[in-house]
């Protein structure tokens, strides 16, 4: 091999490595990628779940369909539940890889704040769930954002609602001593 050509493999061999990545980050710009990748609730038995007792959460199951031509990394992933008037963020830092026209399953699961879950008992019926959110990707063409609007529709199945729907009413009574208290007492609705 002489010394004069040793530039010329270098040179080759960077272009040959170079340019297939700009060729294909041309033909496949983040949005078209974006368009690709279908993120949706999982269409059999339980999409949501969400438990009223003590300890409320709300557990929800999506599917992750990758049809680009690429194995892509689901970076990161945040997602909003709401419920008659009642919400609930979800969130994923776990990396998660899908292989070329593959399905993945996403499992999140949250804890809800007292006042969102008594919103959520006393006035779910004739409202319905939705979610929306973002989730991030990585991939060898280069990163992208998925942008999911509103997803509605949501099947919800309840737990322990029961529970919930029973509040205490403050209620007024007057005592022997001229004076008005407040006592606290369970009424059924």
């Amino acid at each position: 091999m002489a010394i004069e050509s040793i530039p010329i493999y270098g040179v080759l061999r960077t272009l040959v490595r170079w340019l297939p990545g700009v060729f294909l980050r041309r033909r496949y710009p983040a949005a078209r990628l974006a368009h690709l990748i279908y993120l949706d609730c999982q269409p059999r038995c339980e999409s949501a779940l969400l438990n009223l007792g003590e300890a409320a959460s709300v557990r929800l199951t999506l599917q992750l369909i990758n049809l680009t031509p690429f194995s892509v990394e689901l970076d990161r992933a945040s997602f909003q539940f709401s419920l008659a008037g009642g919400a609930a963020s979800l969130s994923s830092l776990n990396r998660t890889r899908v292989e070329p026209g593959s399905i993945t399953s996403l499992y999140l699961e949250t804890a809800i704040t007292d006042g969102h879950a008594n919103q959520m008992a006393r006035n779910r019926k004739g409202n319905q769930a939705w979610l929306s959110g973002n989730a991030e990707f990585n991939c060898k063409v280069r990163a992208f954002a998925k942008n999911i609007g509103t997803l509605t529709d949501v099947q919800v199945t309840i737990l322990n609602e029961a529970g919930r729907l029973q509040t205490p009413d403050l209620c007024i009574e007057e005592t022997a001593s001229s004076g008005l208290t407040p006592v606290s007492r369970h009424v059924k609705r």
